[in-house]
């Protein structure tokens, strides 16, 4: 695999995980990952700060999609 290309979507696959982990946050827990995220972006890894710098993905996500999600 060129190793150019792998880090874009090695990126792009961790941030699609983050959004899928987002939406499974308990609503009682939403302040205290907001906080947390908050806090990765001023303190943390800059890998982690260009995760929450990039733009929302507001593709729809497919059934097949879903399907993997499910199954993993």
């Amino acid at each position: 695999m060129n190793l150019t290309i792998a880090g874009p979507i090695m990126e792009a696959k961790a941030k699609e995980r983050l959004y899928h982990l987002v939406d499974l946050i308990p609503d009682a827990e939403i302040h205290a990952a907001e906080r947390y995220l908050e806090y990765l972006t001023e303190h943390g890894d800059p890998f982690i700060r260009r995760l929450m710098d990039a733009p929302f993905d507001d593709e729809p996500v497919t059934d097949e999609e879903e399907g993997a999600v499910q199954e993993a």
